[in-house]
């Protein structure tokens, strides 16, 4: 039980902290940017999401074939389960995409070039998306630990070592409503995994340990980046990726190994995105999982070449109140299993 909890609970974490919460810039804009109030946001905004995951990873246990069209059915009934569905492969394919285009951007930060960022990227997420659901945990399982290992250590220096600086001005707006939101953001990419993953769980135990380790690892990475973010000075709001700023206490050598973490949250990332359009799109057309994840790396890949920056800015404020929708659904399952009972 614990070690397949574990494993569950690493999957969500490894798709989590992605490119935006690794590089403190998700931080900074939900919960830092609100000032002192930010940590409470935190504990909110975590709270919510492994909540939310929890009851997924039960309702894909319920339902039991792993398909998501099925989890969203039994959430929210057929005519809305294919409207939502189709927002959501949307949304992992605008997902994926961006996070080949970090990668791009990325490798092209060693010297080499935006393309060759992608090609790497592309090639790898299809090698691990085509061994199926064993692959994804495996990676996780294995990144997951080393993600969690270098952020904390280049944030708990950060801290140590940085003057005392004085908070910036909150945003005047309450933190809850960017907990919430921030909640959303980070539930879609993860249906499709984890209503495979909740098909094949044997004992109930197995979404405690993973809801446990989630909360635990998120919420405590999350308020140690959100204190350092809040200690950084004012030079750190201008900053693209504020985990560099953070990490000039560090060698110069340790630029380089920042990097990767990057690189790998990234990869992580892209790898439910790709593996959740794959899954349902080889349900649906009966092609084998790694030719259809090899047309869809070529598509992203495509899609990627219109540049990180542009591709954030269209597509992550497109999803924004899909997710809300989908979030309220989520969290309000229970609540609709006890009006079903009979009395």
């Amino acid at each position: 039980m614990w070690k397949r909890g574990l494993s569950i609970g690493c999957t969500i974490i490894g798709t989590t902290i992605g490119a935006g919460f690794a590089s403190g810039r998700e931080i900074w804009e939900f919960f830092a940017s609100y000032g002192p109030a930010g940590a409470a946001g935190i504990l909110l905004a975590m709270a919510l999401f492994v909540t939310a995951c929890a009851l997924l990873l039960r309702l894909g246990q319920r339902v039991g074939d792993g398909r998501a069209r099925s989890v969203l059915t039994a959430l929210m009934g057929p005519w809305w389960a294919r409207l939502c569905e189709g927002m959501l492969l949307a949304h992992w394919f605008s997902l994926s995409a961006v996070m080949f285009a970090g990668s791009g951007v990325t490798v092209a930060q060693w010297g080499g070039t935006y393309r060759w960022g992608v090609v790497v990227i592309a090639v790898l997420v299809w090698v691990m998306v085509s061994l199926g659901l064993t692959g994804v945990l495996a990676i996780n399982l294995i990144v997951t630990p080393l993600l969690i290992g270098v952020l904390g250590a280049v944030v708990s220096i950060a801290l140590w070592n940085a003057p005392l600086q004085p908070a910036p001005p909150p945003v005047s707006l309450p933190v809850w409503g960017s907990a919430v939101v921030y909640a959303a953001l980070n539930v879609s990419p993860l249906i499709a995994v984890l209503a495979q993953l909740g098909a094949s769980i044997r004992r109930t135990g197995e979404i405690a340990v993973a809801a446990g380790t989630s909360y635990v690892v998120l919420a405590g990475l999350a308020l140690l980046y959100n204190a350092a973010l809040l200690n950084s000075g004012p030079e750190m709001e201008a900053m693209d990726i504020p985990l560099f700023w953070l990490a000039r206490f560090l060698p110069p050598q340790a630029a380089l190994v920042v990097t990767a973490v990057l690189w790998l949250a990234l990869f992580t990332t892209a790898i439910s995105g790709v593996y959740g359009l794959t899954r349902r799109l080889s349900e649906s057309t009966g092609r084998s999982p790694a030719a259809v994840a090899l047309v869809l790396t070529v598509l992203v890949a495509l899609v990627s070449q219109f540049g990180f920056a542009r591709l954030v800015a269209i597509f992550y404020p497109l999803f924004g109140l899909c997710n809300l929708a989908l979030l309220a659904r989520v969290l309000a399952y229970p609540l609709a299993l006890e009006t079903k009972r009979p009395t």
